[in-house]
């Protein structure tokens, strides 16, 4: 498999971040619109109305802006932690799987956390009061059975040139790196620390997102060898037009993994794009989408469409199956082993629409 990982990526946003931290000229690059919870005329988080579960204790929902992309894009929850006089901020991919951030102020710029002596596995303790790790380099080790990071699957980077903070093991306190290392110092993508935190919630400083013209049902499908930082809920639609079952997979309900099945329950497969990296895939979700540019997904007015690919997450799982097409309104083909060349799919979109 042909894999990108983030530790493997150099892309442009990283470039651009070393140019502009080196010469001391860096700002937030990201406002806080780009997930969390709704607010009201006054910028005041409001809750949203079916949390689903109560908050964890010493938590409230949060408005920040992150100085970096965000790899999450749900709801934003914000805490005081008293040991390191910093503020923790969760942006979640899904209730047990979020993005780990600190700053010092709640309204203020988040940054990143990175570990020169592994891959994040002691930040849970921000997150899980009760949480140990003996063992630094096992997660688990302090009998958290459910904690994880997106480092097992080689999720994870080293941002060279950006802002953030670090430390080397549980315990220490967390130092501010004005430009981010070279070498070994990582960030992960997303942590699952025991802890799960309510999904509900629109854009922050916004509405919610269209729902998109589609009904989802809860889904039960089965997924092959996917490749995919969403670890959510999963629904399900039958699309007509193109005779199949759409699958999504959530990291948050604005941003998923997409599939296509041939039975609500059964095998649901990656799909691939012979041109492009996904763009045209957003009509199977939102049923205003339109792209007369193949290659830019905003063209038909979705300014908030996007797939994971604008940061270099896509891959060429040679040897899988999955599903394949090259332009938007064409009908799927069935890759009972996919290529070698030119067949890609992203990690996750965005299709300017919510799930469910």
């Amino acid at each position: 498999m042909a894999r990108k990982t983030r530790s493997g990526r150099g892309g442009a946003w990283v470039l651009s971040l070393a140019a502009c931290a080196l010469l001391a000229a860096c700002g937030p690059i990201v406002s806080g619109g780009g997930g969390g919870e709704e607010t009201g005329d006054d910028d005041t988080p409001v809750e949203p109305g079916d949390p689903g579960q109560p908050l964890p204790e010493g938590w409230s929902y949060g408005c920040f802006e992150t100085f970096d992309e965000p790899s999450c894009d749900g709801a934003k929850y914000v805490s005081f932690n008293e040991t390191y006089q910093k503020y923790v901020g969760v942006i979640l991919c899904a209730a047990d799987r979020y993005k780990l951030y600190l700053g010092e102020s709640e309204e203020g710029v988040f940054y990143q956390i990175g570990d020169y002596a592994g891959h994040g596995q002691d930040h849970c303790e921000l997150v899980n009061p009760a949480f140990s790790i003996p063992n630094e380099d096992d997660i688990t080790s302090g009998g958290c059975q459910d904690c994880a990071t997106s480092a097992d699957a080689s999720w994870y980077a080293n941002p060279v040139g950006t802002q953030g903070y670090s430390r080397g093991v549980f315990g220490e306190g967390f130092t501010f790196e004005p430009v981010w290392p070279e070498y070994n110092l990582y960030t992960v993508d997303w942590l699952s620390c025991g802890v799960s935190f309510p999904v509900g919630g629109g854009t922050c400083g916004g509405t919610s997102p269209d729902p998109g013209g589609f009904g989802w049902s809860p889904g039960n499908f089965q997924v092959g060898g996917v490749a995919t930082p969403c670890g959510g809920d999963r629904y399900v639609r039958f699309d007509e037009e193109y005779g199949l079952y759409v699958g999504a997979i959530l990291c948050s309900p604005t941003r998923y993994k997409l599939l296509l099945g041939e039975t609500e329950d059964g095998v649901f497969h990656e799909i691939g794009d012979y041109a492009g990296h996904g763009q045209d895939h957003c009509e199977l979700v939102n049923a205003g989408f339109t792209i007369p540019d193949e290659d830019d997904i905003t063209s038909g007015g979705c300014t908030d469409c996007a797939t994971s690919a604008e940061e270099s997450w896509y891959e060429n799982p040679v040897g899988s199956q999955g599903w394949s097409r090259a332009n938007y309104g064409q009908g799927f083909s069935f890759e009972p082993v996919w290529p070698e060349y030119n067949l890609y799919t992203v990690g996750w979109y965005e299709c300017g629409a919510t799930i469910p």
